[in-house]
Protein backbone atom coordinates (compact mmCIF):
# COMPACT_ATOMS: atom_id res chain seq x y z
CA UNK A 1 0.00 0.00 0.00
CA UNK A 2 1.33 3.59 -1.19
CA UNK A 3 2.09 6.45 1.30
CA UNK A 4 -1.56 8.09 -0.51
CA UNK A 5 -3.60 5.45 0.45
CA UNK A 6 -2.48 4.87 3.77
CA UNK A 7 -3.42 8.81 4.17
CA UNK A 8 -6.86 8.33 2.94
CA UNK A 9 -7.69 5.00 5.06
CA UNK A 10 -6.49 7.23 8.02
CA UNK A 11 -8.82 10.06 6.97
CA UNK A 12 -11.89 8.25 6.26
CA UNK A 13 -12.42 6.92 10.02
CA UNK A 14 -11.48 10.15 11.47
CA UNK A 15 -14.07 11.89 8.81
CA UNK A 16 -16.39 9.60 9.82
CA UNK A 17 -16.09 9.77 13.80
CA UNK A 18 -16.38 13.76 12.90
CA UNK A 19 -19.82 13.13 10.99
CA UNK A 20 -21.00 10.93 13.09
CA UNK A 21 -20.25 13.50 16.24
CA UNK A 22 -21.92 16.30 14.33
CA UNK A 23 -24.95 14.35 13.70
CA UNK A 24 -25.61 13.56 17.57
CA UNK A 25 -24.40 17.00 19.05
CA UNK A 26 -25.68 19.03 16.63
CA UNK A 27 -27.41 21.48 19.54
CA UNK A 28 -24.23 21.81 21.31
CA UNK A 29 -22.41 22.72 17.58
CA UNK A 30 -25.16 24.92 16.74
CA UNK A 31 -24.98 26.62 20.42
CA UNK A 32 -21.04 26.68 20.37
CA UNK A 33 -21.35 28.84 16.66
CA UNK A 34 -23.68 31.14 18.01
CA UNK A 35 -21.76 31.98 21.55
CA UNK A 36 -18.43 32.64 19.28
CA UNK A 37 -20.66 34.60 16.77
CA UNK A 38 -21.64 36.97 19.51
CA UNK A 39 -17.65 37.25 20.34
CA UNK A 40 -17.06 39.10 17.49
CA UNK A 41 -19.60 42.17 18.87
CA UNK A 42 -18.56 41.78 22.68
CA UNK A 43 -14.78 41.04 23.27
CA UNK A 44 -14.06 38.55 26.12
CA UNK A 45 -13.79 40.49 29.53
CA UNK A 46 -14.39 39.78 33.29
CA UNK A 47 -18.26 40.44 32.84
CA UNK A 48 -17.70 36.55 30.54
CA UNK A 49 -17.65 34.49 34.02
CA UNK A 50 -20.83 36.52 35.30
CA UNK A 51 -23.00 35.06 32.58
CA UNK A 52 -22.89 31.29 34.34
CA UNK A 53 -25.46 30.08 36.97
CA UNK A 54 -23.14 27.77 38.62
CA UNK A 55 -25.91 26.57 40.84
CA UNK A 56 -28.06 25.83 38.20
CA UNK A 57 -25.65 23.83 36.15
CA UNK A 58 -24.76 22.02 39.69
CA UNK A 59 -28.03 20.90 40.21
CA UNK A 60 -28.59 19.85 36.61
CA UNK A 61 -25.52 17.88 36.79
CA UNK A 62 -26.95 15.92 40.20
CA UNK A 63 -30.39 15.42 39.18
CA UNK A 64 -29.34 13.58 35.85
CA UNK A 65 -26.16 11.85 37.89
CA UNK A 66 -29.04 10.20 39.87
CA UNK A 67 -31.43 9.56 37.75
CA UNK A 68 -29.36 7.90 35.68
CA UNK A 69 -28.16 5.32 38.70
CA UNK A 70 -31.93 5.11 39.26
CA UNK A 71 -32.47 4.03 35.61
CA UNK A 72 -29.47 1.93 35.35
CA UNK A 73 -30.94 -0.34 38.06
CA UNK A 74 -34.30 -0.46 36.24
CA UNK A 75 -36.49 1.28 38.86
CA UNK A 76 -37.98 3.62 36.53
CA UNK A 77 -38.72 0.84 33.93
CA UNK A 78 -40.09 -1.74 36.27
CA UNK A 79 -42.87 0.88 37.93
CA UNK A 80 -44.27 1.65 34.14
CA UNK A 81 -44.66 -1.62 33.57
CA UNK A 82 -46.66 -2.44 36.63
CA UNK A 83 -48.72 0.09 35.61
CA UNK A 84 -49.10 -0.67 32.23
CA UNK A 85 -49.46 -4.65 32.93
CA UNK A 86 -53.35 -3.39 35.00
CA UNK A 87 -54.56 -2.35 31.33
CA UNK A 88 -56.12 -4.58 28.80
CA UNK A 89 -57.31 -2.18 26.01
CA UNK A 90 -55.80 0.22 23.73
CA UNK A 91 -56.68 3.23 25.32
CA UNK A 92 -56.20 2.63 28.59
CA UNK A 93 -52.52 1.62 27.98
CA UNK A 94 -52.23 4.51 25.88
CA UNK A 95 -53.43 6.75 28.89
CA UNK A 96 -51.40 4.41 31.68
CA UNK A 97 -48.07 5.48 29.02
CA UNK A 98 -48.46 8.73 28.73
CA UNK A 99 -49.46 9.34 32.08
CA UNK A 100 -46.36 7.87 33.28
CA UNK A 101 -44.26 10.01 31.29
CA UNK A 102 -46.02 12.73 32.72
CA UNK A 103 -45.27 11.55 36.09
CA UNK A 104 -42.04 10.98 35.35
CA UNK A 105 -41.17 13.96 33.54
CA UNK A 106 -41.70 15.95 36.98
CA UNK A 107 -38.59 14.36 38.36
CA UNK A 108 -36.26 12.96 35.84
CA UNK A 109 -36.89 16.25 33.33
CA UNK A 110 -38.53 15.33 30.08
CA UNK A 111 -35.41 14.46 27.81
CA UNK A 112 -34.89 11.47 30.34
CA UNK A 113 -38.57 10.38 30.88
CA UNK A 114 -38.87 10.06 26.71
CA UNK A 115 -35.89 8.03 26.69
CA UNK A 116 -37.06 5.51 29.14
CA UNK A 117 -40.68 5.54 28.13
CA UNK A 118 -40.83 5.83 23.90
CA UNK A 119 -39.32 2.22 23.78
CA UNK A 120 -41.06 0.92 26.66
CA UNK A 121 -44.58 2.45 24.86
CA UNK A 122 -43.01 0.84 21.31
CA UNK A 123 -42.54 -2.54 22.97
CA UNK A 124 -46.28 -2.95 24.44
CA UNK A 125 -48.13 -1.81 21.28
CA UNK A 126 -46.44 -3.87 19.42
CA UNK A 127 -46.71 -6.91 20.79
CA UNK A 128 -50.55 -6.54 21.73
CA UNK A 129 -51.09 -5.52 17.83
CA UNK A 130 -51.66 -2.03 18.36
CA UNK A 131 -49.34 -0.73 16.12
CA UNK A 132 -52.15 1.74 14.73
CA UNK A 133 -51.87 3.79 17.84
CA UNK A 134 -48.57 4.44 18.25
CA UNK A 135 -48.03 6.89 16.61
CA UNK A 136 -50.72 8.67 18.43
CA UNK A 137 -49.17 7.80 21.45
CA UNK A 138 -45.70 8.88 20.72
CA UNK A 139 -47.10 12.64 19.95
CA UNK A 140 -49.08 12.05 23.39
CA UNK A 141 -46.23 10.90 25.24
CA UNK A 142 -44.37 13.68 23.84
CA UNK A 143 -47.08 16.68 25.26
CA UNK A 144 -46.91 15.17 28.79
CA UNK A 145 -43.36 15.26 28.95
CA UNK A 146 -43.00 18.53 28.03
CA UNK A 147 -45.60 19.99 29.56
CA UNK A 148 -46.10 18.02 32.45
CA UNK A 149 -42.90 18.65 33.67
CA UNK A 150 -43.77 22.48 34.38
CA UNK A 151 -45.67 21.77 37.67
CA UNK A 152 -41.71 21.73 39.28
CA UNK A 153 -38.67 23.98 38.99
CA UNK A 154 -36.17 20.66 38.33
CA UNK A 155 -39.58 19.06 36.27
CA UNK A 156 -37.66 20.87 32.83
CA UNK A 157 -33.99 22.44 32.46
CA UNK A 158 -35.65 25.90 31.72
CA UNK A 159 -37.40 26.21 34.87
CA UNK A 160 -34.45 25.22 36.71
CA UNK A 161 -32.74 28.21 35.44
CA UNK A 162 -35.76 30.88 35.92
CA UNK A 163 -35.99 29.46 39.07
CA UNK A 164 -32.81 30.35 40.14
CA UNK A 165 -32.18 33.10 37.76
CA UNK A 166 -35.22 35.22 39.12
CA UNK A 167 -35.28 33.89 43.30
CA UNK A 168 -38.40 32.24 42.73
CA UNK A 169 -40.28 31.44 46.07
CA UNK A 170 -41.95 28.27 45.49
CA UNK A 171 -45.63 29.05 46.20
CA UNK A 172 -45.31 31.38 43.62
CA UNK A 173 -44.04 29.28 41.26
CA UNK A 174 -46.85 26.60 41.95
CA UNK A 175 -49.32 29.01 41.97
CA UNK A 176 -48.02 30.52 38.35
CA UNK A 177 -47.85 27.10 36.67
CA UNK A 178 -51.07 25.57 38.25
CA UNK A 179 -53.38 26.69 35.79
CA UNK A 180 -51.40 26.03 32.73
CA UNK A 181 -50.85 22.30 34.16
CA UNK A 182 -54.00 21.52 35.01
CA UNK A 183 -55.29 22.81 31.44
CA UNK A 184 -52.44 20.51 29.76
CA UNK A 185 -53.71 17.37 31.64
CA UNK A 186 -56.85 17.54 30.77
CA UNK A 187 -56.11 18.57 27.19
CA UNK A 188 -54.33 15.12 26.90
CA UNK A 189 -56.48 12.99 28.75
CA UNK A 190 -59.49 14.67 26.74
CA UNK A 191 -57.34 13.83 23.21
CA UNK A 192 -56.48 9.89 24.80
CA UNK A 193 -60.20 9.69 25.48
CA UNK A 194 -61.09 10.92 22.13
CA UNK A 195 -58.77 9.26 19.76
CA UNK A 196 -57.09 6.34 21.51
CA UNK A 197 -59.44 2.97 20.54
CA UNK A 198 -60.67 1.02 23.09
CA UNK A 199 -59.77 -2.57 21.09
CA UNK A 200 -58.84 -5.46 22.73
CA UNK A 201 -55.16 -7.00 21.99
CA UNK A 202 -55.12 -8.92 18.78
CA UNK A 203 -54.05 -12.15 18.92
CA UNK A 204 -50.60 -14.00 17.86
CA UNK A 205 -52.44 -16.00 14.95
CA UNK A 206 -54.37 -12.98 14.01
CA UNK A 207 -51.95 -10.26 13.33
CA UNK A 208 -49.74 -13.37 11.84
CA UNK A 209 -52.91 -14.17 9.44
CA UNK A 210 -53.30 -10.14 8.93
CA UNK A 211 -49.38 -9.92 7.85
CA UNK A 212 -49.83 -13.36 5.97
CA UNK A 213 -52.45 -11.81 3.94
CA UNK A 214 -50.94 -8.52 3.39
CA UNK A 215 -47.68 -10.05 1.98
CA UNK A 216 -49.55 -12.66 -0.17
CA UNK A 217 -51.40 -9.50 -1.69
CA UNK A 218 -48.36 -7.86 -2.68
CA UNK A 219 -46.97 -10.68 -3.87
CA UNK A 220 -49.67 -11.17 -6.79
CA UNK A 221 -49.33 -7.42 -7.25
CA UNK A 222 -46.12 -8.49 -8.26
CA UNK A 223 -46.76 -11.26 -10.03
CA UNK A 224 -50.01 -9.56 -12.03
CA UNK A 225 -47.13 -7.07 -12.78
CA UNK A 226 -45.03 -9.30 -14.65
CA UNK A 227 -47.89 -11.21 -16.68
CA UNK A 228 -48.93 -7.51 -18.44
CA UNK A 229 -45.17 -7.01 -18.76
CA UNK A 230 -45.04 -10.46 -20.76
CA UNK A 231 -48.11 -9.96 -22.99
CA UNK A 232 -46.90 -6.51 -24.12
CA UNK A 233 -43.39 -7.62 -24.96
CA UNK A 234 -44.89 -10.83 -26.94
CA UNK A 235 -45.02 -8.67 -29.97
CA UNK A 236 -41.31 -8.84 -29.79
CA UNK A 237 -40.48 -12.65 -31.18
CA UNK A 238 -40.09 -15.79 -29.64
CA UNK A 239 -36.79 -14.73 -28.27
CA UNK A 240 -37.84 -12.02 -26.44
CA UNK A 241 -40.67 -13.77 -24.75
CA UNK A 242 -38.42 -16.23 -23.60
CA UNK A 243 -36.21 -13.70 -22.26
CA UNK A 244 -39.38 -12.00 -20.20
CA UNK A 245 -40.44 -14.90 -18.75
CA UNK A 246 -36.77 -15.79 -17.84
CA UNK A 247 -37.00 -12.38 -16.00
CA UNK A 248 -40.15 -12.45 -14.36
CA UNK A 249 -39.39 -15.98 -12.50
CA UNK A 250 -35.98 -14.22 -11.79
CA UNK A 251 -37.92 -10.90 -10.08
CA UNK A 252 -40.69 -13.76 -8.73
CA UNK A 253 -38.39 -15.97 -6.84
CA UNK A 254 -36.45 -12.86 -5.82
CA UNK A 255 -39.59 -11.14 -4.57
CA UNK A 256 -40.27 -14.26 -2.22
CA UNK A 257 -36.95 -15.01 -0.97
CA UNK A 258 -37.53 -11.11 0.05
CA UNK A 259 -40.39 -11.78 1.74
CA UNK A 260 -39.62 -14.61 3.59
CA UNK A 261 -36.46 -12.49 4.84
CA UNK A 262 -38.97 -9.98 5.91
CA UNK A 263 -41.24 -12.45 7.66
CA UNK A 264 -37.69 -13.78 9.11
CA UNK A 265 -36.48 -10.25 10.48
CA UNK A 266 -39.62 -9.07 11.71
CA UNK A 267 -39.74 -12.52 14.02
CA UNK A 268 -36.09 -11.79 15.24
CA UNK A 269 -37.28 -8.52 16.02
CA UNK A 270 -40.38 -9.66 17.81
CA UNK A 271 -38.78 -12.22 19.29
CA UNK A 272 -36.77 -9.21 21.15
CA UNK A 273 -39.71 -8.02 23.16
CA UNK A 274 -41.06 -9.97 25.94
CA UNK A 275 -44.56 -10.92 26.80
CA UNK A 276 -46.75 -8.43 27.95
CA UNK A 277 -46.84 -9.96 31.08
CA UNK A 278 -43.18 -10.23 31.93
CA UNK A 279 -41.63 -7.01 34.05
CA UNK A 280 -39.37 -6.00 31.75
CA UNK A 281 -36.61 -3.40 34.07
CA UNK A 282 -34.37 -2.32 31.48
CA UNK A 283 -34.70 -0.60 28.56
CA UNK A 284 -31.40 0.17 26.28
CA UNK A 285 -31.51 2.95 24.24
CA UNK A 286 -28.63 3.91 21.67
CA UNK A 287 -26.37 7.02 21.24
CA UNK A 288 -27.44 6.75 17.36
CA UNK A 289 -31.20 7.10 18.20
CA UNK A 290 -31.33 10.09 20.80
CA UNK A 291 -27.91 11.73 19.90
CA UNK A 292 -26.58 13.65 22.61
CA UNK A 293 -29.79 12.96 25.14
CA UNK A 294 -28.88 9.08 24.91
CA UNK A 295 -28.01 7.37 28.17
CA UNK A 296 -26.96 3.77 27.31
CA UNK A 297 -27.83 1.29 29.82
CA UNK A 298 -26.05 -1.58 28.59
CA UNK A 299 -24.40 -3.93 30.69
CA UNK A 300 -20.48 -3.21 32.20
CA UNK A 301 -18.90 -5.48 30.52
CA UNK A 302 -20.58 -4.73 27.19
CA UNK A 303 -19.80 -0.91 27.89
CA UNK A 304 -16.43 -1.51 28.43
CA UNK A 305 -16.23 -3.17 25.83
CA UNK A 306 -17.48 -1.00 23.18
CA UNK A 307 -17.47 2.04 24.84
CA UNK A 308 -21.49 2.21 24.50
CA UNK A 309 -24.73 0.26 24.81
CA UNK A 310 -26.58 -1.87 22.00
CA UNK A 311 -27.45 -0.59 18.40
CA UNK A 312 -31.22 -0.01 18.86
CA UNK A 313 -33.76 -0.05 21.61
CA UNK A 314 -34.92 -3.65 20.27
CA UNK A 315 -31.73 -5.50 19.90
CA UNK A 316 -31.24 -5.58 23.78
CA UNK A 317 -34.81 -7.72 24.26
CA UNK A 318 -33.42 -11.23 25.11
CA UNK A 319 -30.66 -9.97 27.57
CA UNK A 320 -33.25 -8.26 29.39
CA UNK A 321 -35.59 -10.99 29.89
CA UNK A 322 -33.32 -12.46 31.86
CA UNK A 323 -31.76 -9.87 34.07
CA UNK A 324 -34.94 -8.44 34.86
CA UNK A 325 -36.23 -9.88 36.90
CA UNK A 326 -33.95 -9.97 40.01
CA UNK A 327 -32.80 -6.20 39.52
CA UNK A 328 -35.01 -4.38 41.85
CA UNK A 329 -35.23 -6.83 44.05
CA UNK A 330 -31.07 -7.69 44.39
CA UNK A 331 -30.56 -3.86 44.36
CA UNK A 332 -33.38 -2.24 46.65
CA UNK A 333 -31.03 -1.00 48.68
CA UNK A 334 -28.91 0.41 46.45
CA UNK A 335 -32.49 2.66 44.96
CA UNK A 336 -33.40 3.70 49.07
CA UNK A 337 -29.92 4.60 48.90
CA UNK A 338 -30.04 6.63 45.02
CA UNK A 339 -33.66 8.11 45.67
CA UNK A 340 -32.09 9.70 49.37
CA UNK A 341 -29.32 11.21 46.79
CA UNK A 342 -32.37 12.80 44.85
CA UNK A 343 -33.91 14.45 47.80
CA UNK A 344 -30.82 15.90 48.85
CA UNK A 345 -30.53 17.33 45.73
CA UNK A 346 -33.96 18.36 44.44
CA UNK A 347 -33.69 20.28 48.26
CA UNK A 348 -30.86 21.87 47.49
CA UNK A 349 -32.85 23.47 44.23
CA UNK A 350 -35.55 24.56 46.95
CA UNK A 351 -32.67 26.45 48.94
CA UNK A 352 -33.15 23.83 51.96
CA UNK A 353 -29.82 22.50 51.88
CA UNK A 354 -26.30 24.51 49.95
CA UNK A 355 -26.09 23.22 46.70
CA UNK A 356 -22.28 22.65 47.00
CA UNK A 357 -23.04 20.19 50.01
CA UNK A 358 -25.56 17.42 47.53
CA UNK A 359 -23.47 17.97 44.50
CA UNK A 360 -20.43 17.02 46.62
CA UNK A 361 -22.85 13.63 47.92
CA UNK A 362 -23.40 12.60 44.54
CA UNK A 363 -20.33 12.78 43.65
CA UNK A 364 -18.86 10.98 46.96
CA UNK A 365 -21.92 7.97 46.34
CA UNK A 366 -22.07 7.37 42.87
CA UNK A 367 -17.96 7.23 42.55
CA UNK A 368 -18.11 4.41 45.10
CA UNK A 369 -21.63 2.80 43.69
CA UNK A 370 -22.26 3.73 40.16
CA UNK A 371 -19.27 5.36 38.26
CA UNK A 372 -21.07 4.83 35.38
CA UNK A 373 -23.75 6.85 36.14
CA UNK A 374 -21.10 9.73 36.24
CA UNK A 375 -19.57 8.98 33.10
CA UNK A 376 -22.93 9.03 31.00
CA UNK A 377 -24.31 12.32 32.63
CA UNK A 378 -24.93 14.26 29.45
CA UNK A 379 -21.94 16.40 29.46
CA UNK A 380 -22.96 17.23 26.32
CA UNK A 381 -26.37 18.85 27.79
CA UNK A 382 -24.50 20.93 29.74
CA UNK A 383 -21.71 22.57 27.93
CA UNK A 384 -24.89 23.28 25.71
CA UNK A 385 -26.33 25.10 28.50
CA UNK A 386 -22.71 26.83 29.14
CA UNK A 387 -22.40 28.29 25.38
CA UNK A 388 -26.33 29.24 26.04
CA UNK A 389 -25.19 31.42 28.82
CA UNK A 390 -22.85 32.97 26.63
CA UNK A 391 -24.23 33.77 23.84
CA UNK A 392 -27.62 34.96 25.61
CA UNK A 393 -25.43 37.53 28.19
CA UNK A 394 -23.48 38.93 24.61
CA UNK A 395 -26.64 39.64 23.17
CA UNK A 396 -27.71 41.26 26.12
CA UNK A 397 -24.91 43.76 26.23
CA UNK A 398 -25.32 44.82 22.20
CA UNK A 399 -27.43 48.14 22.62
CA UNK A 400 -29.68 47.11 19.29
CA UNK A 401 -30.74 43.96 20.32
CA UNK A 402 -31.23 44.98 24.30
CA UNK A 403 -33.63 47.56 22.76
CA UNK A 404 -35.57 45.24 20.84
CA UNK A 405 -36.40 42.84 23.23
CA UNK A 406 -37.03 44.90 25.61
CA UNK A 407 -39.62 46.95 23.79
CA UNK A 408 -41.13 43.81 22.90
CA UNK A 409 -41.31 41.68 26.20
CA UNK A 410 -42.52 44.97 27.34
CA UNK A 411 -45.62 44.38 24.83
CA UNK A 412 -46.33 40.97 25.38
CA UNK A 413 -43.55 39.03 27.33
CA UNK A 414 -45.60 35.98 27.01
CA UNK A 415 -46.31 35.89 23.00
CA UNK A 416 -42.55 36.91 22.60
CA UNK A 417 -41.42 33.68 25.20
CA UNK A 418 -43.70 31.51 23.19
CA UNK A 419 -42.89 32.30 19.97
CA UNK A 420 -38.78 32.53 20.10
CA UNK A 421 -39.35 29.22 21.72
CA UNK A 422 -40.45 27.71 18.17
CA UNK A 423 -37.93 28.63 16.64
CA UNK A 424 -34.49 28.55 18.94
CA UNK A 425 -36.03 26.11 21.53
CA UNK A 426 -37.54 26.88 24.97
CA UNK A 427 -34.37 26.79 26.93
CA UNK A 428 -32.04 29.57 24.62
CA UNK A 429 -35.46 31.56 24.89
CA UNK A 430 -35.03 31.19 28.61
CA UNK A 431 -31.58 32.22 28.74
CA UNK A 432 -31.79 34.66 26.28
CA UNK A 433 -35.18 36.77 27.44
CA UNK A 434 -34.07 36.69 30.83
CA UNK A 435 -32.11 39.35 30.67
CA UNK A 436 -35.18 41.34 29.32
CA UNK A 437 -37.92 40.73 31.63
CA UNK A 438 -38.95 42.45 34.01
CA UNK A 439 -41.08 40.12 35.66
CA UNK A 440 -40.92 36.32 36.10
CA UNK A 441 -44.55 35.10 35.14
CA UNK A 442 -45.05 35.88 31.99
CA UNK A 443 -41.57 34.56 30.93
CA UNK A 444 -41.83 31.39 32.82
CA UNK A 445 -45.92 30.44 31.65
CA UNK A 446 -44.24 31.38 28.13
CA UNK A 447 -40.98 29.30 27.30
CA UNK A 448 -43.29 26.42 29.16
CA UNK A 449 -46.34 26.45 27.08
CA UNK A 450 -43.90 27.40 24.26
CA UNK A 451 -42.41 23.76 23.99
CA UNK A 452 -45.50 22.29 21.94
CA UNK A 453 -45.36 23.86 18.67
CA UNK A 454 -43.16 23.43 15.95
CA UNK A 455 -40.78 20.20 16.23
CA UNK A 456 -37.63 22.26 17.72
CA UNK A 457 -39.73 24.13 20.28
CA UNK A 458 -38.64 21.67 22.69
CA UNK A 459 -35.34 19.76 22.67
CA UNK A 460 -36.85 16.28 23.58
CA UNK A 461 -39.23 16.66 20.77
CA UNK A 462 -36.45 15.32 18.54
CA UNK A 463 -35.46 12.21 20.83
CA UNK A 464 -39.42 11.42 19.89
CA UNK A 465 -39.34 12.04 16.06
CA UNK A 466 -35.87 9.99 16.09
CA UNK A 467 -37.51 7.07 18.00
CA UNK A 468 -40.44 7.00 15.61
CA UNK A 469 -38.69 6.62 12.86
CA UNK A 470 -36.70 3.75 14.41
CA UNK A 471 -39.21 2.15 15.18
CA UNK A 472 -41.11 2.34 11.70
CA UNK A 473 -37.64 1.14 10.12
CA UNK A 474 -36.93 -1.39 12.62
CA UNK A 475 -41.03 -3.09 11.45
CA UNK A 476 -41.10 -1.92 7.50
CA UNK A 477 -44.07 -5.10 7.26
CA UNK A 478 -46.73 -3.55 9.62
CA UNK A 479 -48.67 -1.97 7.53
CA UNK A 480 -50.26 0.44 9.81
CA UNK A 481 -46.65 2.03 10.82
CA UNK A 482 -45.65 2.06 7.14
CA UNK A 483 -48.61 3.96 5.99
CA UNK A 484 -47.28 6.67 8.68
CA UNK A 485 -43.98 7.81 7.31
CA UNK A 486 -41.88 10.56 8.81
CA UNK A 487 -43.40 13.23 6.86
CA UNK A 488 -46.88 12.11 8.04
CA UNK A 489 -45.64 11.80 11.96
CA UNK A 490 -44.63 15.07 11.85
CA UNK A 491 -47.72 16.62 10.11
CA UNK A 492 -49.63 14.85 13.11
CA UNK A 493 -47.06 16.06 15.27
CA UNK A 494 -47.03 19.90 14.18
CA UNK A 495 -51.25 19.82 14.47
CA UNK A 496 -51.90 18.56 17.66
CA UNK A 497 -48.48 20.44 19.03
CA UNK A 498 -50.06 23.75 17.38
CA UNK A 499 -53.93 22.97 18.32
CA UNK A 500 -52.38 22.70 22.22
CA UNK A 501 -50.43 25.94 22.22
CA UNK A 502 -53.41 28.27 20.79
CA UNK A 503 -55.90 26.34 23.66
CA UNK A 504 -52.69 27.26 26.27
CA UNK A 505 -52.09 31.04 24.97
CA UNK A 506 -55.72 31.71 24.85
CA UNK A 507 -56.36 30.29 28.59
CA UNK A 508 -53.21 31.84 29.97
CA UNK A 509 -53.14 35.27 28.49
CA UNK A 510 -55.90 36.91 30.92
CA UNK A 511 -53.74 35.89 33.89
CA UNK A 512 -50.08 36.71 33.12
Amino acid sequence: MTSARRGRASVRPLASRIARFARERTVLLVSALAALATVAFVPPDEAYLGYFDVKTLACLFGILAVVGALRGIGLFEHAARLIVARFATCRSAVAALVGSTLVLSMFATNDLALIMMLPLSAATLLKAGWERSLPFAFIMQNLAANLGGMILPFGNPQNLYLYECFSIPLGDFLSVMTLPFAVSVALIALCCALFAKPEPPQPAKKRAAEKGAAEKGEMKERMQEERIRGKRSAVKGATGIRATEEGAAGKQVAGTRATENSLVDEGRQQAAFPASGEPLQRTDVSRETFGPFAVSSGSPRQTARNGEGPTSAFEQGRGADTAAPRIVSARRARALGYAALLVLVIASVFRVVPYPVAVGAVVAVLGVLDRRALRTVDWGLLLTFACFFVFAGNLARIPAVEGFFSFWMGESALLVAAGASQIISNVPAAVLLSHFADGYQALLVGVNIGGAGTLVASLASLITFNEYRLVRRGFPSRPALARVTPGAYLARFTAYNAAFLVVLLLVCAPFV
